[in-house]
This record gives structure tokens, sequence and C-alpha cells, in this order.
């Protein structure tokens, strides 16, 4: 249940499917004094002991369709029955109005969301695709890629507040989304997402501001693409750069990229005229923690059965046989060559155990 393959054990694990079990399971957290920890797909995560308390993992995964003019609900599954990812097969909805509210369990594939919103003809999550977990865990990370961040789509989610055992619907102001960041991780623990809405659109705006992006689809022949060329394209590009964690464990890119002030990333470009930098909307800088990583060598780097990927120096892989203690101890070490280098701090995206 983890991505990087490393094997550790659950004290005591429920599978929930309805709010009424994540209300009771959390009562009964805090009258046995048990830790809780909500699992989703586990491709956020490096796991280096055994986790004491109750681990929790939420299967509802069904996804509705609402109008935004009438608020009438195409509705495929019950949002208060489990059911497996293979029930999200591809369909057309009914004539639906341009715009919708679509609304999605928290266990729901993230990826098999993305496909089915396109399947039914809605764009704006196609940037997206193949990112792995689910759309429980995207809000927490506020997942973005190749110029799309899920803070952009968000209309509303539900989340159940541990401590004060309430139901809460919060919209993106409520989230407090920033870069890789959210209210959820300000506050690990603290908030259960259940479900979440997103609203899109038939004909929303493409976005092929990444460079890699557009070159793909101009190699493809793409000239003017549709919602469905971007997804294929991204996935393309993912599966290229990223390794298949069925194949070797990895998490997909480990380090968050620093960004700085204009100032610091003048200073930065004076001394290291090759650092890779990319000029944010509001005047700050993000600094390619890639770049940082291989220009020290890391890139192919290898600690035992832990190490650095070959063609992403981003990504860090376990491939098999040691412990998540053993690629944390890899993590630090580069944070620290990093620091030692450039003065910049490199911060996990993972969550680390």
């Amino acid at each position: 249940m983890n991505s990087f393959g490393f094997n550790v054990n659950a004290e005591r694990f429920v599978l929930v499917g309805s709010d009424t079990q994540i209300a009771a399971v959390c009562s009964l957290a805090r009258k046995k004094n048990w830790p809780l920890f909500v699992l989703g797909a586990g491709s956020n995560l490096v796991l280096s002991k055994d986790i004491p308390g109750l681990v929790v993992q939420l299967g509802s995964a069904s996804i509705s369709y609402q109008s935004v003019g009438d608020r009438h609900a195409h509705q495929y599954g019950s949002p208060d029955k489990s059911t497996s990812n293979s029930s999200l097969h591809s369909r057309q909805s009914e004539a639906v109005d341009e715009a919708a509210i679509v609304c999605a369990d928290a266990g729901v594939n993230w990826h098999q969301l993305v496909l089915d919103t396109l399947d039914n003809g809605y764009g704006g999550l196609e940037n997206l695709s193949l990112i792995p977990g689910t759309a429980g865990a995207a809000p927490v990370q506020n997942i973005g890629a190749y110029g799309v961040e899920f803070c952009d789509l968000l209309d509303s989610l539900d989340a159940y507040h541990r401590p004060t055992s309430r139901w809460l619907t919060l919209n993106a102001a409520d989230c407090r989304f920033s870069y890789r960041d959210s209210l959820f991780k300000q506050h690990p623990g603290d908030y259960i997402i259940a479900r979440l809405r997103l609203r899109l659109h038939r004909h929303s705006p493409i976005n092929t501001s990444y460079s890699g992006l557009h070159k793909a689809l101009l190699d493809a022949g793409k000239i003017q693409p549709k919602h469905q060329d971007i997804s294929r394209a991204v996935c393309q590009l993912r599966r290229q750069k990223l390794p298949d964690p069925a194949i070797i464990g990895n998490a997909g890119s480990f380090f968050k990229n620093p960004i700085v002030s204009a100032d610091k990333a003048k200073q930065l470009r004076k001394q290291f005229p090759a650092i890779a930098s990319f000029e944010l909307a509001d005047g700050q800088f993000k600094i390619a923690a890639a770049w940082l990583i291989d220009s020290l060598g890391y890139k192919g780097i290898r600690r035992g059965f832990v190490g650095v990927h070959d063609r992403q120096a981003l990504v860090l892989v376990h491939e098999g046989g040691a412990t998540g203690e053993q690629l944390m101890q890899l993590a630090f070490e580069i944070i620290e060559a990093v620091k030692t280098r450039y003065e910049l701090t490199l911060v996990p995206e993972p969550v680390m155990l």
C-alpha cells in the first residue's frame, strides 16, 4: 500500500465507505487514545517504521456530475457506498450544460477521475493527467503539473474536522492553498477529506504554457490541440521522465522547487550563471530543484538499494530490499549538499513516517 514498496505494518487498519463510518472510527480512536493516520494510495509516502494506532483508508469511489445551470445531478454510484475504482468505466453522460460541478469521493483514483471528466466532455484537468494518488489526497498537496494547479479548479470540498468532531464544507479560499501546500498540510491529521467538487467547462482554455508540453504537441502534429490531446501528451511526458512504481519504487518528484525573491535569484544567477530559474507571476523566482541536485552529481547515484533516478534527479528510487530510513538518509544528504553549495533548502514533498 505504498509506492516505494517499503515493508512495514499497521497496528490496526480499517477501510471506511461512508461519512458515518468516518465519524465512527474517529470517535473510536479518540476513546481508545489511538493515533490515527489516513492513507490514500500511498504514492506520496515514505514509511520507515510500523504505524501505531489506527490506519484509515477511504474506499468510497463514486463520481457525479451537476450542471451549473440547473444543478440537476447526473450521478454514477452512491457517494455513501464503497465501490472499487474498476467501476469507473468510460461513459458518456446525458446532455448537460456547458459547465458542471464534478463531485468525486476521496477514494477515487485521481487519474481515473481525469479520464472520466474528459470522457464526459469536460476540460480543465487534462494537464494533471497521470498524477498518482487519490482524489482525497489532491487538495492536501495542492497537486500541480504543466502550468495547472488543483486549487485553480476546486469549487468546494467536504471534510471531517477531528478536533471539533464536525463536518465542514470548505471553498478554495478556506483551504489556504499555495505552492504544494494547504490548510490540510499545515494541520496534519486534523481533517479527513471525504469528497471534493471541481468546477469544469466543456470549452475551458487550453494551457500549453509549459514549453516541454508545447513541443510534444507540435511533434505530434497537434497545432490546435483538444483537451484529450493535452492529456495524452502529458501522459507521454510523464512516462518518459518518471519511472513506473510497479517496476521500481518511487513517489514521483521528491523535492519541492525552492522559491526565492528576485534579489536572491539575481545573486544566484551571478554566482551560478547556468542555474535554472523561472519567474513567477508575483515577481518571485522558482529555482529548479532537479538542476541543483544534478549539478552536484547525484543523478543516478546509488546508496545500496536506494538512489536517485538516472533520468530525473528529482526522483528518489527504491530497488527493493532497503528501508524507508535508508531512503530518508539519502534525502537528508542531498538536502545538506544543496544547502552547503547554494544556501537553498530543499523541502521533501512526501510525508515521511
